[in-house]
């Protein structure tokens, strides 16, 4: 993404007791806002780590259709991008003035006059038929050089793009060659298919012998299931298009996938755990139960409080290490846009904070 793009170049090149000063700046740009707008319904594509789910991102879908517009802007508010995805074919020339450049400088809060025309070099996926460029200093706590882009389309603005050189470095390399998945990803993979090959094989085994439990075993993979769905539902930006009977469906296969994922992975590991640790999925087998109070039972509650308390030691442990090996370097805690501590999702609607607390009810039952 831009910000992470932007984040580790200023980690990477800027002198540690100066990178948390630039990341403040607003002219560094390592945060921005941005807002879409589009004549026809966006359907996105799904989710990573998902059949479907699919949330409307910067460029989730792709800006294709004639008309749709994107916006970046600063924390400031003030103007960082632009794209209007202009018309693909023109029966007749279509007569395009002389643009008016010092607007958009002025959207940006930047003066036109403190910058140097050059000649324009950043391809986008469309044509303009005017084209434009700019380099210079951006002013602010910490001076960057920045490079503008801009071009117009039918007279009206259709590109502008302030690039720093974080992003002009990266825009600048070389596509590389696919040389297909590495190593550690095959490994990942492999480890997953021996565990439910594995799993499988005691499934099956526990089932001929009568050790399993098969009604828990059902009842967590439906809860499991109705999990899946109501996070897919609260996150999905997919139910609301034309598309909706089709999004459903893929969650209703995700859900019934994950389902049966746990619904193995209990039926082979419950029996040997309940003869090594007799009390350690007590508590699954009480919320799992067909009485309402069993919700208030005592090891049930327990049991979540440990959780709890486990989950907060694991993210403590986590930043304390961070923190030790910044501190040995010499340098501030390194931000993280992935880590759950800042993820911008949770804070965009209450319905992606509620999936994100759902989303942590999907653990396999491995603890108490």
């Amino acid at each position: 993404s831009p910000s992470r793009l932007k984040i580790d170049w200023i980690w990477e090149n800027v002198d540690p007791e100066e990178r948390i000063p630039a990341l403040a700046d607003p002219a560094s740009a390592a945060a921005s806002f941005w807002y879409r707008q589009s004549p026809v319904t966006f359907y996105p594509r799904p989710a990573p780590k998902s059949f479907a789910g699919g949330l409307v991102g910067r460029w989730n879908p792709f800006p294709y259709t004639t008309g749709e517009m994107l916006v970046g802007l600063s924390l400031t508010g003030r103007l960082e991008g632009f794209v209007r995805a202009p018309r693909r074919f023109y029966r007749a020339p279509v007569a395009d003035g002389d643009p008016n450049w010092s607007l958009p400088f002025e959207l940006a809060g930047l003066n036109i006059d403190d910058f140097e025309p050059v000649e324009p070099r950043y391809q986008r996926f469309m044509h303009v038929e005017q084209r434009a460029a700019w380099v210079g200093v951006r002013p602010g706590p910490t001076e960057t050089e920045v490079r503008i882009e801009a071009g117009t389309s039918e007279g009206r603005l259709a590109l502008w793009k302030i690039l720093t050189k974080a992003e002009m470095d990266s825009h600048e390399a070389r596509p590389g060659s696919y040389r297909g998945l590495p190593p550690s990803v095959w490994l990942y993979y492999g480890i997953i298919a021996v565990v439910l090959v594995v799993a499988a094989l005691l499934a099956r085994s526990n089932l001929r012998r009568g050790r399993a439990d098969r009604r828990g075993a059902w009842r967590l993979g439906a809860l499991q299931m109705v999990i899946v769905l109501a996070v897919g539902m609260l996150r999905s930006h997919s139910l609301s298009t034309n598309f909706a009977v089709i999004a459903l469906f893929a969650l209703v296969a995700t859900g019934l996938f994950y389902g049966a994922i746990n619904m193995l992975l209990y039926m082979a590991v419950e029996p040997y755990a309940r003869r090594v640790w007799p009390s350690m999925l007590v508590s699954w087998s009480r919320l799992l139960g067909r009485t309402v109070r069993n919700w208030r039972d005592p090891v049930l509650g327990r049991s979540v409080l440990g959780g709890l308390a486990v989950g907060t030691v694991l993210l403590f442990v986590d930043y304390s290490s961070r923190v030790v090996l910044a501190a040995d370097q010499g340098a501030p805690v390194r931000p993280s846009i992935a880590r759950p501590s800042v993820n911008t999702r949770s804070s965009t609607n209450i319905r992606s904070a509620m999936a994100l607390m759902l989303k942590s009810c999907t653990r396999p039952p491995s603890s108490p």
